[in-house]
Order: C-alpha cells, then structure tokens, then sequence
C-alpha cells in the first residue's frame, strides 16, 4: 500500500495561497525539532511561527478494488487564534473538493479521486507552549497501488 500522508503533505507545502502563509513549515507526524542551527517549529510565547503538522489516523483498504480512504489529522499553528483560522481556511481551501490528480512518480505514483475538509475547525492552544491552533480532518479516496501516468 502507498502511503499517502506526503502526498497530502506536498499538495499543503506546494498550494500558493497557503505557501505565502506557512513559508514552507508543512511537517509529517511531528514538529521540527530544535537543532544547533533551527529553533524548532515549537516555540515559547512572543516566539510563535507559523506551522502545520499532518498526521496518519488511519486507511482503509477496499477489498475488492485497489483504493484506499486514508484519513489525517491537520494541524495548522498560527501566531494568534485568528491567525491559525486563517490557516485553517487556506488549508481547507487548498484541500477541499480538490477533485481527480495524480500526485509522486515511480514506484509511489498514486491516484488520487477527491479530498475533503471533513470537520471544519475551531481554535484551541497547544498546552505545552500556549500556541494557537486548529485541527481539522482530511479524508481522501486514492488508490493503494502505484498507477501508470
């Protein structure tokens, strides 16, 4: 089965309203970590960034056909309650009904049939940093197997 989490990721990362937002901070599981050279995407209050954190909740493979309806938990960190909203809005917009695509290439082409917000969305703040933020729900229909282009 192909995992589709980077393919949900680089259509967040790459979608020109929402890149103009998150200045390319789209994660995978987690938050970037503090390094010697980076401050790490979670920050203390007066230092918040603009981040978005997509996580796997679950795909479910159809028996007799070759799709999956894989399942994310999006979770876009804004500098204000309103700013993460915003967020959230160009995130949902850039996934939303996106309709047919193909997305990879190789052995990890996959088929995309639509997307969807499947929540809608509401502020709250991270209890470690106080950080504002939204979650929402991301399903998609795809396939489970590398396609041909």
């Amino acid at each position: 089965m192909i995992d589709a989490l980077g393919k949900v990721l680089t259509e967040l990362r790459d979608d020109v309203p929402f890149l103009a937002w998150h200045e390319g901070r789209v994660r995978g599981e987690e938050a970037a970590p503090k390094t010697a050279s980076y401050a790490g995407d979670a920050r203390g209050p007066g230092e918040y960034i603009r981040f978005v954190v997509i996580s796997a909740l679950g795909a479910v493979r159809e028996p007799r056909v070759p799709i999956q309806r894989a399942t994310f938990a999006v979770n876009v960190f804004g500098l204000s309650p309103k700013d993460a909203m915003t967020g959230y809005v160009l995130a949902s917009d850039a996934i939303h009904r996106a309709g047919v695509r193909m997305e990879g290439s190789g052995s990890t082409r996959i088929g995309i049939w639509n997307s969807w917000d499947d929540t809608g969305a509401s502020p709250e703040r991270d209890p470690q940093t106080g950080q504002p933020f939204v979650t929402f729900i991301v399903r998609i229909i795809a396939t489970d197997q590398s396609v041909a282009a």
